[in-house]
C-alpha cells in the first residue's frame, strides 16, 4: 500500500524489517486476541461519527463524548447500534437532519447551547467546529449521502477532496477517523497518542503519512497469528494505552 507521498530515506525492505520488528513489539505488549473496540465503533447514525470525527481532532477525547451525548440528549438520538452491523437506514437520524438543527438553532448557538462546545478546527484563524460539521455534513447531502449505509457505499475520493477543503480538515485525519468510526478496519487516526508511540518505538520523527504504512504491515503479519486483528485495532490498542501515559 505504497503512498504517492511517501518517500522514505531507506529501502522498502529495511522498512518492513523495522514493521516485522514492531509487530513482535506489539505483540509482546498487549494481549491482540484480546482488543475489544469502545462503543464509539458503534454509533446508531452518520451523524454522530461526523460529530465526534470533526470534534476529537486536537483535544482530549472526553469533550468530545460530551458532544455527542449532549446532541443525543437534545434531539432524543440513541446514541449507540445493538450489534456491528448497521441498524436499518429509514432508523437512522441521517444527515440532513443534522445539518436542519445546526441551521434552525444557528453555528454560534449550536456550539454554546447544543453541544455546550465552542472548539475551533484551529486556534489560529480556525472556524467553529460546529460550522465545520454543518460544511462536511452538506457535502455529503449534495453526493446522496445519508446514512451509514450511503457513507459505505457512495463516499468516494472525489468527495474525500471536497471534505477535505473544508476549514480544518486539510490533514486528513478527521476524515480517516470518520472512516473508521463507519466501519473501515484498514485505517488509523495518525493523532497525537500515535505518532508518539512510533516516535519512541523507532526514535526519530514519524509522519503520519508513514505511521499508516507502519502499522498496516505490522498487522498484515500479526494476522499469520491472530485472524481478527488490523489497523484499527491496533490503533485503538496504541491509543488506549498512550493516552494514560502522563
Amino acid at each position: 500500500m505504497q503512498n504517492g507521498n511517501y518517500m522514505p530515506s531507506y529501502s522498502d525492505d529495511h522498512l518492513v524489517s523495522d514493521n516485522i520488528t514492531l509487530a513482535d513489539y506489539l505483540e509482546s505488549q498487549f494481549d491482540l486476541d484480546k482488543i475489544e473496540l469502545p462503543k464509539e465503533y458503534f454509533y446508531s447514525c452518520l451523524p454522530l461519527c461526523l460529530l465526534d470525527a470533526i470534534y476529537s481532532i486536537g483535544v482530549t477525547y472526553t469533550s468530545t463524548y460530551n458532544v455527542v451525548i449532549k446532541y443525543c440528549k437534545k434531539y432524543n438520538i440513541q446514541q449507540y447500534r445493538q450489534s456491528d452491523a448497521f441498524p436499518p437506514a429509514d432508523k437512522q437520524h441521517t444527515i440532513s437532519q443534522l445539518i436542519e438543527n445546526i441551521e434552525e438553532t444557528g453555528v454560534l448557538d449550536f456550539a454554546r447551547y447544543v453541544v455546550e462546545n465552542e472548539q475551533r478546527t484551529s486556534s489560529k484563524n480556525g472556524i467553529l467546529k460546529s460550522e465545520a460539521v454543518l460544511n462536511c455534513a452538506k457535502i455529503m447531502q449534495k453526493n446522496g449521502i445519508e446514512t451509514l449505509q450511503d457513507f459505505t457505499e457512495k463516499f468516494n475520493e472525489s468527495i474525500a477532496k471536497k471534505y477535505q477543503t473544508v476549514k480544518g480538515q486539510g490533514s486528513g485525519i478527521s476524515l480517516a477517523y470518520l472512516k473508521m468510526l463507519c466501519g473501515d478496519s484498514s485505517l488509523l487516526k495518525p493523532d497525537r497518542h500515535i505518532i508518539r508511540f512510533l516516535n519512541g518505538f523507532f526514535s526519530r520523527e514519524v509522519k503520519p503519512v508513514e505511521a499508516q504504512k507502519m502499522i498496516a504491515e505490522a498487522a498484515e503479519y500479526l494476522k499469520k497469528k491472530h485472524r481478527n486483528i488490523n489497523v484499527r485495532s491496533i490503533d485503538y490498542q496504541i491509543w488506549a494505552h498512550m493516552s494514560h501515559l502522563k
